[in-house]
Formats: structure tokens, C-alpha cells, sequence
């Protein structure tokens, strides 16, 4: 049986938040220097690259257009938060390619300058802090409508679409943790 959507939207939120903690964990520790755990830098940065987009085009493609089709025309907020919803996706997708690239350029050279240290730096704080806003909403506002929303044959359909997609580590679900 395929793992509710809701469940498993939210474990890929707590891993994507991982990674990004261990990011800016490391890079605060190693300030631009030898990286202090390579290993761990790398799987965060890889994890992040393929997730992260993943995620985001898992939500406006499988479950924000679901929604969209399974509310009124009326429920203008609802659709309105959803727009703006997909909006950030744009965003923390714009800002994961330049983590990605000042990432990758870390592992290449071996260090990066002040500037780019400072700039990774805050590309990873003003990450954290923009999901944990988005995660909230998602998580309070928009999940709890999957099951009031779709039949039980369609939240069924959803979470089977939804665990075909790369959104967590891990292939069975009590291994779905951050290896990050």
C-alpha cells in the first residue's frame, strides 16, 4: 500500500530542511575553507539537486493541479495560495541552482572566497527560513484538504504517483531518513 501523500510530502519537507541544515552547518563551520565533513557537504548537495525540484514539481503537477480541479471556482483563497505556493517553487528553485553551483565549485576548488562563502551562506539561511513559512502553509493549509477534497480512490491514486517520484532517501519507508 502506497504511503499517504500527505505523509510523505511532509517527510520529504523534513529531509529537503536536513539537507539544507547540514549545508549551512557545514559551511558556517568550515567558513569557505577545506570543508570539515566533504562527504557529508557532497550527499546534501546531490540529495538537494535532485529533490528539491523533484518536490516542487511534484506538488503543482500531481497535487496543487489536483486540488485545483476538485475545489470550487468560488474558494478564491484556496487557488490564490496555491498560485502563490507555486510562486516560491520558482523561487527556492532559482536559489537551489546558485547553492548548487557555489556548492559545486567548493568541491572543485577546495575553498571559496569571503564573498562566496557569505553569499552560500546566506542563500542556505534565507532558504531555511522561506520553507519553514512555505512548509507551514503546505502543512496546515494545503494537506489537510487532500483527503476532503479527492475521493479515497483518488488520495490512493495520488500517494502511488506521488512514491513513484524521487522525494525522500531511502526505498522502503522506515528507511526514508536523511542521509544526509
Amino acid at each position: 500500500m502506497p504511503l499517504d501523500p500527505s505523509e510523505l510530502l511532509v517527510l520529504s519537507h523534513r529531509q529537503i530542511v536536513s539537507a539544507l541544515a547540514s549545508l549551512a552547518g557545514i559551511s558556517k563551520k568550515s567558513s569557505g575553507g577545506s570543508l570539515c565533513d566533504r562527504a557529508t557537504f557532497c550527499n546534501a548537495l546531490h540529495f538537494l539537486r535532485i529533490v528539491a525540484p523533484e518536490h516542487s514539481a511534484a506538488e503543482e503537477e500531481v497535487v496543487f493541479s489536483r486540488l485545483r480541479s476538485a475545489i470550487s471556482r468560488e474558494q478564491t483563497d484556496l487557488r490564490r495560495l496555491l498560485d502563490d505556493l507555486e510562486e516560491e517553487h520558482g523561487c527556492t528553485d532559482r536559489v537551489h541552482r546558485e547553492v548548487d553551483q557555489l556548492g559545486e565549485s567548493w568541491l572543485a576548488a577546495g575553498g571559496l572566497s569571503p564573498a562566496e562563502t557569505t553569499r552560500l551562506i546566506d542563500l542556505l539561511d534565507g532558504l531555511a527560513q522561506l520553507y519553514r513559512r512555505h512548509i507551514e502553509l503546505e502543512e496546515t493549509a494545503i494537506f489537510p484538504l487532500l483527503a476532503g477534497a479527492l475521493t479515497a480512490a483518488g488520495v490512493e491514486e495520488l500517494g502511488r504517483e506521488l512514491a513513484r517520484r524521487p522525494l525522500v532517501s531511502g526505498s522502503r519507508r522506515e528507511d526514508r531518513r536523511p542521509k544526509v
